[in-house]
């Protein structure tokens, strides 16, 4: 009787009794496991690529367990230069945003204005955590943390785009441009959230 399993939304089997994606508990049994002089980091350390990219054959012929690295050359994913004004305007957007809505409830003179300069630096840790460290595990967890970052950037955009006024300023023609950015960030938080790897 073959163990129970279930594909995820990412398309991903992973066992029904434990939750843990198949193609890895696979990949460390019959595979790390055996041959574990070959390989000087831990397994968390790797990622499992599917030979073929098919997501569901998780047979032991079509699962390679290789480095982040070897991975995204794999797959021709360049992060090696990585793309400056995407940053920065990430950056930007992740500070201005919710310090706007900030003032904007409560005041120029709050101390809650450092929440703004805390995203900020937990955008650029994670950024060079996803894109620098190879440890798969503190990857994932800096992937997360930037598509919560995006998503708050998305309703901070919502929100001053439904602001009557921003110091003395009457938003016409902006109302738009922060809702259009809403819906951007928001898509990016949302591809953020279910980016994985083969």
């Amino acid at each position: 009787m073959s163990r129970p399993k279930y594909a995820d939304e990412n398309g991903y089997f992973r066992w029904v009794d434990n939750n843990k994606l198949v193609h890895r508990d696979i990949a460390y049994s019959q595979i790390y496991v055996p041959n574990e002089e070959a390989y000087p980091n831990a397994f968390s350390d790797y990622v499992v690529h599917h030979i073929d990219h098919d997501k569901k054959n998780n047979t032991v012929p079509n699962l390679q367990i290789v480095t982040q690295k070897e991975h995204e050359e794999i797959h021709g994913i360049d992060k090696t230069s990585p793309n400056l004004f995407y940053w920065l305007i990430s950056a930007g957007s992740i500070w201005y945003a919710p310090g706007l809505v900030l003032v904007d409830l409560f005041g120029e003179n709050s101390s809650i204005l450092i929440v703004p300069k805390i995203l900020l630096g937990i955008f650029i840790i994670a950024t060079i955590i996803t894109t620098w460290v190879s440890n798969v595990k503190l990857k994932k967890y800096a992937q997360v943390c930037l598509a919560v970052l995006y998503a708050l950037a998305s309703l901070a955009f919502f929100r001053i785009g439904s602001m009557q006024e921003i110091y003395g300023f009457v938003i016409v023609y902006s109302r738009w441009l922060y809702l259009t950015l809403g819906i951007v960030f928001g898509f990016v938080a949302f591809f953020k959230f279910k980016q994985e790897y083969y």
